[in-house]
């Protein structure tokens, strides 16, 4: 994340075309014109910054649906209003603003395009009493070349959401590079009994209760698919059935994964259809080379932001839930928590910001940004710097800001893992986790935490 602090005072004046600048190379001119444009009378997005209709027919021709004629029009008229109205929309929310004080710039890939988010902090004057108020604004752009296309979201942000949205995209951004590398490699189903284990680069299975099955002497194992776990060596390739004993009593030259089975080629140089389910069509084969298909990726988890999760999280979950709902009382940082609406008072926590409920569980942040996960009856089971949300079904997703690294806590296990993983996942809740190490590299934890690898 790029940060650069600069202090200017705005001039309200209309935008001028001719001074307009849009140029990664020149962000810091470029989140001048920004705010100037913000400020000024005009209430047009800024020219500069709106699509032009080459760049919609080039952005249309990578992608993998290209739009039809008619499509384009749509997008492309319906794309330049909605950039107008949501500029439109942001200069009122924000009123009038006195001066920029800092930025800074968060890039990810987004539906396989580049997009670069601009957080600008912002002293604002209120409209009633004129005191002057800090207010901070995300624009969301396409990256073309060397231009930031309006197309995406304008809005005014709290640090807290703002955390969320960072974590939010870079979360599926690696999610997606775990799928592009590892898909046929990643044991993420919950109903698995042994997931994979590393020792001197080489791989074998582990049960989820720490019995070795398969001792660590592969180049790689995949996961069970079509019956069989596909396993590599240097001196071949084999497949292992539900019992972990191979098929064939020495590895064979190649075997690719279709459609619907493994593709096998023996020694013989001959093929042969393994796996899958009986009466499933067969691969057809050329001689002289396997057959190459593209692999179906599931798509990404969805992802709630902080805002929807706040406005839709159940609430009738746990034991207090119409103290919670109704009952809880929060005034000047104090969250008093009753048992019934108007009933006894159970608990008292001060010092939070806001504390969301979850089961038998609080998650949140108190007055010094500090994500916490606590218990009805007051016990903190979790304080940390770290951003941090509660994701169903029942962990505390954390991040660290500056090395942009995940970690989990799993309050029902009390297991925490530091930040220090580009991605990672608990699955079935906590029986295992599965990570991108800091360098790119599947890997595996077990339900305590500790590496497989």
């Amino acid at each position: 994340m790029k940060i650069l602090l600069f202090l200017f005072q705005i001039v309200t004046a209309p935008t001028n075309d001719q001074n307009q600048v849009n140029s990664i190379k020149k962000l810091s001119e470029t989140v001048e014109t920004l705010v100037t444009a913000i400020n000024s009378v005009d209430e047009q997005a800024p020219r500069a910054f709106i699509m032009t209709r080459d760049e919609l027919h080039a952005l249309s021709a990578r992608s993998k649906k290209p739009l039809t004629e008619e499509e384009f029009k749509t997008r492309y008229d319906r794309g330049v209003q909605r950039a107008h109205d949501r500029f439109r929309r942001l200069k009122k929310d924000l009123g009038k603003v006195e001066k920029a004080t800092s930025w800074d710039t968060l890039t990810y890939k987004n539906s396989g395009e580049k997009v670069m988010d601009i957080r600008i902090h912002l002293n604002t004057i209120d409209r009633v009493d004129g005191s002057v108020r800090k207010n901070q604004v995300l624009l969301e752009f396409i990256v073309f070349g060397d231009r930031l296309l309006m197309d995406h979201s304008m809005r005014t942000i709290s640090d807290l959401h703002y955390d969320l949205h960072v974590m939010e995209m870079i979360d599926l951004e690696r999610h997606q590079e775990l799928i592009d590398k590892y898909d046929a490699y990643a044991f993420t189903e919950s109903e698995t009994t042994t997931i994979p284990f590393q020792n001197n680069k080489k791989w074998g299975l582990i049960s989820l209760d720490g019995t070795i099955v398969v001792p660590a002497q592969y180049d790689s194992i995949s996961k069970f698919e079509f019956n069989y776990y596909h396993v590599v060596t240097k001196k071949g390739h084999n497949l292992l059935d539900k019992n972990y004993k191979p098929i064939y009593k020495k590895p064979v030259k190649n075997i690719r994964r279709s459609e619907r089975s493994y593709v096998v080629l023996n020694d013989k140089k001959s093929y042969e259809n393994v796996g899958g389910e009986q009466g499933e069509p067969r691969s057809t084969v050329e001689e002289g080379g396997i057959e190459s298909i593209e692999r179906r990726k599931p798509a990404a988890d969805r992802r709630i932001t902080l805002a929807e999760r706040l406005s839709t999280e159940s609430y009738q979950n746990g034991p207090f839930k119409k103290s919670v709902a109704t009952g809880a009382t929060s005034t000047r940082n104090t969250i008093q928590i009753l048992s019934n609406p108007g009933d006894s008072l159970i608990t008292t926590f001060r010092g939070y910001d806001y504390l969301d409920p979850h089961n038998i569980y609080l998650a949140g942040r108190d007055s010094l940004n500090n994500s916490v996960v606590v218990k009805y009856t007051g016990e903190v089971l979790l304080k940390t710097a770290d951003a941090g949300v509660f994701e169903s079904p029942g962990y505390e997703h954390l991040y660290d800001r500056k090395t942009r690294l995940f970690g989990v806590y799993c309050p029902t296990t009390n297991v925490l893992v530091e930040p220090k993983y580009r991605y990672i996942k608990p699955v079935d809740r906590d029986r295992y986790f599965i990570v991108l190490t800091k360098a790119g590299k599947l890997g595996y934890l077990d339900s305590k935490g500790k590496e497989l690898f």
